[in-house]
């Protein structure tokens, strides 16, 4: 049928030349693309170098406003697509093209020239760290990573979607399977995720087999993985929709994940409650990856106020769950104990181990006890009840 194919447009005379041109420009403008971004050079287009990456629903907005705006550090926007803060083109737009990503960004105009892409939604994609390193200068860039109680931040998000999100159909059809409930997503979520993940291996292995586009031969997709709510007497539909609530918070995952791709050294990561408790004390931590391009902080600034942009409140909104403080921690203390509590303390013993930060908050004490405690956290919270 291929052949078939080229013998009938052959037979065209000049619109095979045509058709054979337009495939081979397609094809290298792709190519010239990619090489433009790990050159880099004065007078081409000008590609980002540090990464806002998220995770969503973790005070991204503000940190962007914060880099952006506060501490004024110069960074170039790109212009020309929806979002300004969020190109989202390592996820979403990936097939617009090389060309309309660092279009936006216009021309470099100088070596320190940098631009900022602060998509805060590529942690929840395994796709984009490959995408990334493919075609950019990989050594030279950096990355921020914010992170949150992956409860609270599940829960943001589902605030973000009913507030937000419900014109969309699909989003409809998923949320009604549960009733609406967070409730009753988070428990049947936490079963399917959880068996992905007993399935999947090693750490760096998790992320990429059980996030929530994931299409793995060792688990079904969770867009074909349907199951009887027994609470509604309906079948899940979109099952990936509300996979994405909870694997976006598998931060332990995550990083071991991105650390396959590109080194620690190019990371700097906020703690989502220590920027609330204090801000600039928090933002010390972006240091190593502002001054990599001669950048400086000045924490000496009284105009940071974190987070409270993108603030979510959905007291109008149908069907909207609102969950007691009871409850709520019941919801939480299952969420940490069968799915988040070997992946916090991942993220413990990687910030312990490669940038000397203990003062990650143990998430999971805040929902009560009742569950077990990796050795390493119970030593910390044995030495902080001594101090």
């Amino acid at each position: 049928l291929h052949l078939s194919f080229l013998e009938k447009m052959k037979s065209y005379g000049k619109l095979w030349v045509i058709f054979s041109v337009s495939v081979l420009c397609a094809s290298t403008l792709a190519e010239i693309a990619e090489n433009v971004c790990r050159e880099q050079a004065v007078g081409r287009e000008l590609c980002p170098e540090l990464f806002l990456l998220g995770a969503q629903k973790c005070g991204s907005t503000a940190v962007f406003r914060a880099l952006t705006e506060n501490f004024k550090l110069d960074l170039t926007l790109p212009v020309g697509i929806p979002l300004v803060k969020e190109p989202q083109f390592f996820n979403y737009f990936y097939e617009k093209g090389w060309s309309w990503y660092i279009g936006a960004y216009g021309f470099r105009k100088s070596t320190d020239q940098v631009g900022i892409d602060a998509s805060a939604d590529y942690t929840a994609f395994a796709q984009a760290p490959v995408r990334i390193q493919a075609g950019m200068n990989a050594e030279k860039l950096r990355f921020i990573m914010i992170m949150r109680d992956p409860v609270q931040r599940a829960y943001s998000w589902y605030t973000h979607v009913h507030a937000f999100e419900m014109f969309y159909e699909n989003y409809r059809e998923a949320y009604l399977c549960f009733d609406y409930k967070f409730s009753l997503m988070s428990k049947y979520a936490t079963e399917a995720i959880a068996k992905c993940m007993q399935a999947a291996g090693s750490p760096p292995e998790v992320f990429a087999a059980c996030y929530h586009m994931a299409r793995s031969q060792t688990y079904p997709s969770y867009r074909n993985h349907h199951v009887y709510v027994e609470e509604t007497g309906m079948t899940t539909a979109y099952f990936d929709i509300i996979a994405y609530h909870f694997t976006s918070g598998l931060y332990g995952y995550i990083l071991a994940y991105w650390f396959k791709f590109f080194a620690p050294e190019q990371f700097c990561f906020l703690v989502y409650e220590n920027m609330v408790e204090n801000p600039l004390s928090e933002f010390a931590y972006l240091k190593p990856c502002v001054e990599h391009f001669g950048r400086q902080i000045n924490l000496e600034t009284k105009s940071v106020e974190l987070p409270k942009a993108n603030v979510q409140v959905c007291q109008n909104c149908a069907y909207y769950e609102q969950l007691s403080e009871e409850n709520f921690k019941a919801v939480g203390a299952s969420l940490h104990r069968e799915l988040y509590l070997d992946s916090n303390e991942l993220v413990r013993r990687t910030l312990r181990e490669h940038y000397n930060r203990t003062d990650v908050r143990l998430w999971e004490i805040d929902y009560g006890s009742g569950y077990r405690l990796p050795g390493s956290v119970a030593e910390d919270l044995n030495s902080a009840l001594k101090s």
